[in-house]
């Protein structure tokens, strides 16, 4: 889950700076439709504790103001997105419409990390199709282990010189590791996953266990547009290099033939 939050309240405010109590505010997804519908408090603040990740549009109204709306806001994974709105007086059929997303500094957590986006998980090359390989790219990772079928170990991250079983692996924010091995259970492959993102450190204490990181997967949720995605295992040769040792692309390699030295005295 992304939130649209902050700890030092959100507030819709006039022209002035005047705070407006009983205001409506929608938070409403521009993929999936879905909308979320609050009323500011007696001070004009209001909060979104929870709101799944994707892009969202902010609209607010009040009796006397102008309407508002802001769109692009792009809510990833674990970010805390600040919208401030600023009623202007006029009628409600007016509309004051902003676009852009929300300022991109987080002035509400500490925690520092990395988000592998889903535009890097559809064009970047995945090993075994298994998406916590591309967590190699991300700063302070230092080595990547991720699982294969011919393995039972787990998915194993080194974070900043700390051990590679000492990180917390999350799907959809549900405990996703292996309770005896410490290790990350498996991923669902590239095509169910939106994005992940990894936290290196100043997590905040609601992960706690693991001194590591924090590796959280989320998965696509789907939109109103009809889409999906195709893969193929190639099984042929038509597209494989010939070793320098072969005659041909099928053929086996040459075997290495060895000769041995008897000495006459021996």
């Amino acid at each position: 889950m992304a939130l649209l939050t902050s700890m030092t309240n959100l507030t819709v405010t006039d022209s002035s700076g005047a705070h407006l109590p009983k205001s409506s505010v929608q938070a409403i997804n521009t993929l999936t439709g879905s909308v979320q519908t609050i009323t500011t408090d007696a001070e004009g603040n209001y909060i979104f504790s929870a709101l799944p990740v994707g892009e969202y549009r902010i609209e607010a109204e009040a009796p006397g103001f102008k309407r508002f709306i802001h769109t692009g806001i792009i809510l990833d994974v674990n970010r805390n997105a600040r919208v401030d709105v600023v009623l202007a007086v006029g009628q409600v059929h007016e509309v004051v419409e902003v676009t852009g997303d929300a300022p991109i500094v987080d002035t509400h957590e500490v925690q520092m990390g990395a988000l592998v986006d889903s535009k890097r998980i559809v064009d970047l090359p995945v090993n075994g199709r298994n998406v916590y390989s591309l967590t190699s790219i991300l700063p302070g990772v230092a080595v990547n282990n991720p699982e294969t079928l011919s393995t039972r170990n787990g998915n194993t991250l080194d974070v900043n010189g700390s051990r590679n079983k000492n990180s917390t692996f999350l799907l959809d924010g549900g405990f996703n590791t292996t309770l005896w091995r410490t290790a990350g259970q498996a991923a669902p492959n590239p095509d169910a996953t939106q994005e992940l993102q990894v936290i290196t450190n100043n997590f905040n204490a609601q992960y706690g266990r693991s001194s590591g990181a924090v590796v959280n997967v989320v998965t696509r949720s789907g939109t109103n547009e009809l889409h999906g995605t195709l893969f193929e295992f190639l099984r042929n040769t038509d597209l494989n290099a010939r070793n320098y040792f072969q005659s041909s692309v099928s053929a086996p390699p040459e075997p290495i033939r060895r000769r041995s030295w008897r000495s006459r005295h021996s």
